[in-house]
């Protein structure tokens, strides 16, 4: 398979017919995440595929794209396209993008550089697109990652790129909830982690998310713990989980009144809610048709079902359930 380096490109049309598998590689990465008319677009790696990427923003109809790099005929190239390329040996790309989206960031992000991201000094960050990306795409936006990351990277630059991990996340997700909801919380927090928790690095911490959950919950607020517990696990990080308990802060969660339920979904109750075991497709649609129920209509669909047996069937019947 042969990409051609982009510094040998005179012209971003010549990649159209250097390699077949450019352009369809790149337009992936912009279904990956997700362009569309009106979107503004932020692309790192201005290489073939981010060159194409790019390209492929536009033609999805995209309004604004950003594309990312450090190598300055690699940026002309970008702007061949129409796009705005921004060096980031000059300047804070995402500062510039976010001055470039008005402040509010942009709609979609793509990542095609990899886990061998280099700084412009030439030093090796795995992180250092992913972390650019997470601050510059508004929320609840997308971002495609068609950059190569490999199980492991024996030459890579610290412990965890070496084991293919890559430590991205740089927001602590309390305060940046708390920041959302103007410093209030919210009202019901849901734990669908279990005890297994890890954080940004890999290491086990089984009161993670509880504890997160306790901080960013308001006072009389709910929390629903869906992940699941375990009696024991020997495995565990530390003694008191080997015995299936978990440390984390309850007194916080009595002095502000916090309910906290669990448990597991009772579908194979008989004596349960039986809502969720009779639900088959025409009682799901009718059920999403009530007009008490102000909720969008959700398509049925093939890929979500799971075989279930309906209490007082002899037979086994379908049922559908779209999240």
């Amino acid at each position: 398979m042969f990409f051609p380096p982009a510094t040998t490109v005179r012209s971003w049309r010549w990649l159209l017919r250097a390699n077949p598998l450019l352009f369809p590689t790149g337009y992936h990465a912009a279904e990956l995440a997700m362009v569309a008319p009106g979107k503004s677009v932020a692309v790192f790696g201005a290489g073939p595929v981010g060159l194409m990427a790019a390209h492929s923003a536009f033609l999805k109809g995209a309004s604004q794209v950003f594309v990312v790099d450090k190598e300055p005929d690699r940026l002309a190239l970008a702007e061949q396209i129409g796009a705005t390329a921004i060096n980031f040996a000059d300047t804070d790309p995402a500062e510039a993008i976010l001055e470039g989206t008005d402040g509010f960031g942009a709609d979609c992000g793509i990542e095609a550089v990899g886990y061998q991201a280099h700084d412009h000094t030439g030093e090796e960050h795995p992180e250092m697109v992913l972390d650019n990306l997470v601050k510059v795409v508004r929320a609840t936006g997308h971002i495609g990652v068609l950059g190569v990351y490999v199980p492991e990277d024996p030459g890579a630059s610290n412990d965890l790129a070496k084991e293919g991990r890559v430590a991205f996340a740089d927001t602590d997700p309390a305060e940046a909830i708390l920041e959302g909801t103007d410093g209030f919380g919210a009202d019901c927090g849901i734990e669908a982690v279990g005890y297994q928790a890890h954080d940004h690095t890999g290491e086990e911490h089984p009161e993670m998310v509880l504890d997160n959950l306790v901080k960013v919950v308001r006072a009389t607020g709910h929390i629903g713990v869906v992940g699941v517990y375990v009696p024991e696990d020997p495995g565990a990080s530390n003694d008191l989980a080997k015995e299936g308990r978990v440390a984390f802060n309850y007194g916080a969660a009595f002095a502000k009144g916090i309910s906290i339920a669990g448990g597991q979904c009772p579908v194979k109750s008989r004596s349960g809610p039986r809502r969720s075991t009779s639900l088959t497709p025409t009682r799901l649609k009718r059920f999403w048709r009530e007009p008490m129920v102000s909720v969008p209509t959700v398509a049925l669909k093939q890929s979500a079902t799971r075989h279930m047996t309906i209490p007082g069937k002899s037979t086994p019947k379908w049922c559908w359930i779209t999240w």
